[in-house]
């Protein structure tokens, strides 16, 4: 299997320009607000001292830090920090973590993580991927699933498992009904606080500046119409994005008629039927660069079958196989 290496944190050059340039500036301010050379007349002296303190932390940060890289081999996985390797091999891989970071409703970024088995230590151990890119994280995450599955004993009945054709028929209309309806009510949430805020900005503005109030109103106007016309957009343009049909066979994936040869499938990607923070989709790149996506809604766990495909968990497994067995790249969207 092809070696590939993953820095999951910045490097030591980027580590020790961004000291030196901090340190620099955060000594300049307490030296200008505490020793005030300008008043003093030592400005120069001063100005010395500081570059000197900026770039002998910066020599402290070249030697304490460490480059921390995860490398995929035939063997498993090297995790390497600094002069320290920890070896997993792809039986200890455990799975992943994604969780989406909110601050008071804001969200604030994805976090990543690893899950290893470390058999010396008998416990789970959790390599923080957050400094991965989202494509850099699904890749790394595929390259030991593939391996793993490789390395599986093909029977005769998983290899001839698509000799009969296998069907899933979605439920197209019911998911873009309740598409629509969760839509239509964000549209209708939308408007009402729209004409709220106006109606209080005219009772307490109003006496004030009247051209204040009208301007202001109309750009809230404008915003919440911007956001509706969004909204109505996605809502139009959302039942072309589900398919009605996908069928599976030796050679092909046909969906909706549209048929994907084997030879012609470049890579696949789609959302893991346990994900409920993102739309389950199904992304086809084909060798000549087409792309093309498709939606089967949303997991809600409280109502795991209203809103998306029911059998999703099995279009899945059906998929990834495929793809496997015929050395096309499958990749879980995990970002």
């Amino acid at each position: 299997m092809e070696e590939k290496s993953y820095d999951l944190n910045s490097s030591k050059v980027r580590t020790v320009l961004l000291g030196y340039f901090v340190s620099f500036f955060i000594l300049a301010f307490l030296d200008i607000v505490f020793l005030k050379p300008f008043s003093n007349g030592t400005f120069m002296i001063n100005f010395i001292i500081v570059l000197i303190l900026a770039a002998g932390i910066s020599v402290l940060l070249f030697f304490i830090h460490k480059d921390i890289v995860i490398k995929i081999c035939s063997g498993g996985v090297d995790y390497i920090k600094g002069d320290k390797v920890t070896h997993y091999s792809f039986a200890d891989f455990e799975g992943t973590k994604v969780v989406r970071n909110y601050y008071n409703g804001i969200y604030t970024g994805t976090s990543r993580y690893l899950h290893f088995h470390d058999n010396e230590k008998n416990k789970t151990v959790t390599i923080n991927c957050c400094s991965l890119k989202p494509e850099e994280f699904d890749e790394l995450v595929a390259y030991m699933g593939k391996n793993e599955f490789e390395q599986a004993e093909k029977t005769e009945a998983t290899e001839r498992y698509f000799d009969n054709e296998k069907y899933f028929d979605i439920n197209k209309e019911a998911i873009v009904s309740d598409f629509k309806s969760k839509k239509i009510l964000t549209v209708a949430v939308t408007g009402i606080i729209a004409v709220i805020l106006v109606v209080l900005l005219i009772v307490v503005l109003w006496e004030v500046s009247i051209a204040i109030t009208i301007a202001v109103s109309g750009i809230i106007a404008i915003a919440a119409g911007f956001v509706i016309g969004l909204l109505l957009r996605s809502v139009s343009r959302f039942p072309a994005k589900v398919p009605s049909r996908i069928t599976i066979d030796s050679h092909n994936i046909a969906i909706d008629g549209k048929t994907f040869d084997k030879e012609k499938v470049a890579r696949i990607i789609m959302t893991p039927s346990s994900y409920d923070t993102k739309d389950r989709e199904l992304f086809i790149t084909m060798t000549d660069g087409t792309k093309l996506k498709y939606n089967f809604g949303r997991l809600n766990k409280a109502k795991p079958t209203v809103g998306t495909y029911p059998d999703y968990a099995s279009l899945f497994s059906n998929i990834k196989l495929w793809c496997l067995q015929r050395n096309i790249s499958f990749m879980a969207s995990l970002s």
